[in-house]
């Protein structure tokens, strides 16, 4: 006996205990409500397709399909109704079915499978980093259903910003990036691309943008002296600005650890 048949036949059994339930407590009907069985199944494979969805609409009616792809609908009126199902993966399917009280209506489904379908997306489309030397990192995800394989490089600025985590990878993961610190006034932008074969969306492309430096400062070889004049927001009384002034000798090292202080603003002055 197939699982089909071992199905239909509890089925069967249910709707007819329904039927001596409603003869035996309303001897004014003459007939209890009938029914809706059926299977899901892979139209390509003959598999069974669990967790199908199956409504019949003008009733309001909804189930899942079971392990199986088994699905029964009781307590139907007579009349003839819609019955639609849909499952993650294949396309929708709908069939008309006349319902007769105390029968039985059988109503299987073989679904088409969709063509496999990939949808690259990468997030955020930017990250904002301070000048200091640090990492960051995006999430690559598929939106879709299908196997998306992705790879990422990196396309301007590969002299300050690089790949440390995550060049390739399969659906979902993560990118991981790695910056220099930015010893510049001005700031810097750096572009990643992501891409993945046939998929919807891609190349993809998301960006690191990094701040200017607060100052520039560079002593080369034998330490130098230095006027170091900074400002900072503490120092703000009635618009007029006050300042104090750093004298000592300070190494290559010093300046970038003192220009890497983001809320300092000024100017290294070389003696």
């Amino acid at each position: 006996m197939t699982t089909r048949t071992f199905f239909v036949l509890i089925a069967i059994s249910v709707l007819l205990a329904v039927s001596a339930t409603v003869g035996a407590t309303s001897p004014a009907k003459s007939a209890a409500p009938g029914a809706i069985v059926g299977t899901i199944t892979d139209a390509d494979t003959d598999q069974p397709i669990s967790g199908a969805t199956i409504t019949i609409p003008a009733l309001g009616l909804t189930t899942m399909s079971g392990y199986f792809g088994e699905y029964f609908i009781g307590g139907l009126p007579d009349g003839q109704y819609t019955v639609c199902v849909s499952a993650p993966g294949y396309m929708d399917d709908s069939v008309a079915a006349t319902v007769t009280v105390s029968v039985l209506r059988e109503a299987d489904f073989q679904l088409q499978p969709l063509q496999p379908q990939t949808r690259l997306e990468v997030t955020p489309d930017n990250r904002s980093v301070g000048a200091a030397s640090g990492t960051t990192t995006f999430t690559v995800q598929n939106t879709a259903y299908g196997t998306m394989y992705w790879t990422a490089q990196v396309t301007t600025g590969a002299d300050w910003l690089s790949i440390i985590f995550g060049a390739s990878g399969t659906n979902d993961g993560t990118i991981s990036v790695e910056y220099s610190a930015n010893t510049a006034d001005s700031p810097r932008t750096a572009t990643i691309r992501v891409q993945a074969e046939g998929a919807d969306n891609s190349p993809a492309e998301t960006t690191v943008t990094q701040a200017g430096g607060r100052a520039v400062a560079r002593a080369f070889g034998k330490p130098k002296e230095l006027f170091v004049r900074l400002r900072s927001s503490g120092f703000h009384r009635r618009n007029n600005v006050h300042s104090r002034e750093y004298r000592g000798s300070y190494s290559d090292r010093d300046c970038k650890h003192i220009l890497s202080i983001d809320h300092l603003v000024g100017r290294v002055i070389h003696s």
